[in-house]
């Protein structure tokens, strides 16, 4: 492991559209986290920056702003 981001929580690409298309319920009792408000400022990393750069489209087609 490279590196850790204190407090981050890890969500795979692949996972990423379907995760954010649940309701806060749905995604709290997948992911033992709240899901973030579409107003919170989002971080995206990996190693390389191409998977985050594909995060953040992501996260733009729903809604996610930040």
């Amino acid at each position: 492991m490279l590196g850790v981001i204190p407090q981050a929580k890890c969500l795979p690409l692949p996972e990423l559209s379907q995760a954010f298309s649940l309701d806060p319920k749905q995604f709290l009792k997948k992911y033992k986290f709240e899901k973030p408000d579409k107003a919170a400022s989002l971080i995206f990393y990996c190693q390389a920056g191409v998977r985050s750069a594909k995060a953040c489209v992501l996260a733009e087609e729903h809604g996610f702003q930040k």
